[in-house]
């Protein structure tokens, strides 16, 4: 999966930068809000366990927060044009509201990153529309009967996303902009004792400078 993912995006940079103008960064935080999910932990021993219908917080602002990144262009006396771009994205079980005895702690806090290549068009004045696909690298931190995993950073699923991007400030070399965004994505965790297939639709609302 990884191999096939760098080569799809070195393909479809290959394809625009050559008709591309002048590079920007946006740097940003926000907050998502994430849909409640069915979780199936598969058990390498021992019965599978169902956690049912699992809320989910994001806590933005404990540390790590959620932060995004983003790199792209427009392409030369045209509207549209590319990105790369990087979310700092966490997800966090509320299992206060469907304890289980076997699972105390699941979360995927350093992160549930979300990398994508975007399309961007700058639909009218101060507005524009990006539509993204890309991949999820997740970092979990999870306790099922007493024994912690904290894993490394995997690349284990896909996400897409579409949004909508509002400039409210700009001068000669920054730009303030809010955005909306709306991200479907389908990981599998692998944790010491078996793994999980954590899907993710998330709503983010993020405040960001652009360079």
């Amino acid at each position: 999966m990884t191999r096939g993912l760098v080569a799809l995006l070195l393909l479809m940079t290959n394809t625009v930068a050559a008709y591309a103008s002048d590079w920007t960064i946006s740097i940003g935080t926000g907050v998502a809000y994430s849909q409640s999910e069915r979780l199936v932990i598969k058990m390498n021993d021992g019965e599978d366990i169902l956690l049912g219908d699992v809320s989910f917080d994001t806590k933005p602002f404990q540390s790590p927060p959620y932060y995004l990144i983003k790199i792209g262009r427009f392409m030369q006396e045209s509207d549209m044009g590319f990105e790369f771009e990087f979310i700092h994205h966490k997800v966090y079980a509320d299992l206060d509201s469907d304890p289980h005895p076997q699972v105390t702690r699941l979360e995927v806090t350093d992160g549930y990153n979300l990398v994508y290549f975007n399309f961007i068009d700058q639909i009218a004045p101060k507005w524009i529309a990006r539509l993204g696909v890309g991949g999820v690298i997740v970092h979990p931190d999870v306790i099922i009967d007493g024994k912690r995993t904290h894993g490394g950073y995997d690349l284990s699923g896909y996400s897409a996303q579409v949004a909508i991007e509002r400039e409210m400030f700009a001068s000669e070399h920054v730009a303030f902009s809010v955005e909306a965004k709306l991200t479907y994505s389908d990981a599998s965790v692998a944790i010491s004792q078996g793994s999980f297939d954590l899907k993710n639709k998330a709503l983010h609302l993020v405040a960001q400078a652009k360079f």
